[in-house]
C-alpha cells in the first residue's frame, strides 16, 4: 500500500533556466520517504508520465517496477510493461514450433514498440530464426 504526501506546488523554470526545488528526506514522523514522484495524483495533463517518478535508494532508481502480463494492456506509467502470448508455428526446416511473443505494446500506442519471439523447433537442434521487430524511431531489423 503506497501513501502519497503532496508537497504541495512549486513555480516552473522559464525556457533556458533550472530551478531547484528542496524535498524533505522523510515525512513529519520521520519515516524516510521510498519514492519521489511529480503528480502522484495524475491531474496535470501530460503526454509523458513515465519519466514523473523514481526511487531514493537501489539500483536503477529511475526504471519502474516490472508488469509482466499475458495480452496486451492499457499503459501504466508506474510500470515497466513486458507483455507475452503463446507462439505456435511450422515451417519446412524445423516443422512444429512452440514459442512466446514478448513485446511491450499497449493501448494507447507509444512513439518506440519492441517485439521479440523466440521459439523452438521439433524438427531441428537449434532455434529456428524469427524475427526482432521494432516500431518507431528506429527501423525494423532482422
Amino acid at each position: 500500500d503506497t501513501t502519497w504526501v503532496d508537497l504541495g506546488w512549486h513555480a516552473g523554470a522559464s525556457s533556458g533556466q533550472t530551478t531547484t526545488v528542496a524535498i524533505p528526506a522523510s515525512d513529519e514522523q520521520g519515516r524516510p520517504f521510498k519514492q519521489i514522484r511529480l503528480d502522484a495524483s495524475e491531474s496535470m495533463l501530460e503526454y509523458e508520465r513515465h519519466n514523473n517518478s523514481m526511487r531514493t535508494r537501489g539500483l536503477l532508481r529511475k526504471v519502474e517496477p516490472l508488469s509482466i502480463r499475458m495480452l496486451t494492456r492499457l499503459d501504466r506509467s508506474d510500470r515497466t510493461q513486458v507483455n507475452w502470448l503463446p507462439a505456435v508455428g511450422w515451417n519446412a526446416h524445423d516443422a512444429a514450433t512452440l514459442g512466446v511473443v514478448l513485446h511491450n505494446t499497449v493501448i494507447p500506442m507509444r512513439d518506440f514498440e519492441w517485439m521479440v519471439m523466440p521459439a523452438s523447433g521439433h524438427g531441428s537442434d537449434g532455434l529456428p530464426h524469427e524475427p526482432v521487430e521494432t516500431r518507431g524511431p528506429i527501423a525494423s531489423f532482422r
